[in-house]
């Protein structure tokens, strides 16, 4: 994507073994502690395209990205990164078959081998996301959100790396907050968005007894589980929510003050319908569903949430969650808010209880 401060680069640090948090830490607060992009605005944001790998993002144009590389960015970063030692052993064949689904799932353009190579430093044109994607004013609203958390996403990825956080007990935490604080009623009118993502993984991708597994230990978690959906409701209410929720959901709900939702998503708070969710008794049942479709099309509050989620699904993902784990924490909460409210997701999107 280009503009008035030049196209997107990256400037690449290959890790096939991972940790993505000790490469933030250890090399990108580094070399920014250092000024070496000279102030510009940046973000970090990690990814698994032809191999695991951590970004720092930035805009420059080709002229400018060969200077920042003669006054030794490249290098600089070539040597904190090797200062890491060799990360744990992996094998790229043996993560074949899951990086075809995520690129099924993420539409990723391009081959997804041969991977960069590993221990790299590099310095590149950023890649899209998507095929077609890079230049629409969503994934504009996306750059933005990502470079308005790099304050809050370092310190994150500090704690992680030091072995203080756990990225998901961050996403129940964050999400429990985000449907608490972004309602426009209550937790009947956010949680079935759980629902709804929880539903078309374990109707598609979810290995079998995979609902099973998650239905039990939520059985076992039930308590706890029910008690973060009443704290985080009442802190909501009070604008008293944890400290690391309340920094992400900030910036996340300054993103979505600055644009119109409803416009990103071209006129239509609906989620995409087809393809994959064809396969859900949850989806089959919405996609019926007139009453609900027509009061949420045009709902600029649905539309609002639904950016603000998928801004915090983002996040999460940056920081390590994997897509099986955001699925199952999406059901957890699901349950619980089930519990709490004394309904169903199915009943409330039928427009029973809803407030």
């Amino acid at each position: 994507m280009s503009g008035p401060e030049g196209p997107w680069w990256e400037l690449v640090l290959v890790r096939w073994g991972g940790e993505h948090a000790r490469v933030v830490a250890h090399v990108i607060a580094p070399l920014l502690a250092r000024d070496a992009l000279g102030g510009r605005p940046v973000y970090v944001d990690t990814d698994w395209w032809q191999g695991p790998h951590v970004s720092l993002c930035f805009r420059v144009t080709p002229e400018e990205a060969e200077t920042l590389r003669a006054a030794g960015l490249v290098d600089r970063a070539q040597e904190l990164l090797t200062a890491l030692g060799p990360g744990p052993e992996t094998d790229p064949a043996r993560h074949r078959e899951l990086h075809g689904r995520l690129a099924r799932y993420e539409r990723r353009p391009g081959p997804l081998e041969p991977w960069l190579p590993d221990g790299r430093a590099l310095l590149r044109p950023r890649p899209p996301r998507e095929d077609g994607g890079g230049d629409s004013d969503l994934d504009r609203t996306v750059e933005q959100a990502h470079t308005r958390l790099l304050e809050t996403e370092l310190t994150l990825f500090a704690r992680t790396a030091r072995g203080e956080l756990r990225v998901e007990a961050h996403a129940l935490d964050l999400l429990a907050g985000v449907a608490a604080r972004f309602t426009d009623s209550d937790l009947r009118a956010t949680y079935p968005s759980f629902a709804s993502h929880a539903e078309a993984y374990l109707a598609t991708d979810a290995a079998a007894g995979t609902r099973a597994r998650w239905d039990e230990a939520y059985a076992r978690h039930r308590p706890a589980l029910v008690r973060l959906l009443e704290q985080r409701t009442r802190q909501a209410a009070e604008g008293t929510l944890p400290a690391d929720v309340t920094a992400v959901t900030d910036v996340l709900a300054s993103v979505a003050d600055a644009t119109d939702p409803l416009a990103l998503f071209g006129g239509s708070a609906l989620p995409a319908s087809g393809g994959a969710l064809s396969s859900s008794a949850f989806h089959t049942s919405l996609s019926r569903n007139r009453g609900w479709q027509d009061a949420v099309r045009h709902d600029a509050w649905f539309a609002r949430y639904r950016l603000v989620l998928n801004l915090a699904y983002r996040h999460l993902s940056k920081l390590g969650l994997s897509p099986h784990h955001r699925f199952y924490t999406c059901h957890l909460l699901t349950l619980a808010a089930q519990d709490l409210t004394r309904t169903t997701a199915a009943d409330v999107l039928k427009g029973l209880s809803r407030a």
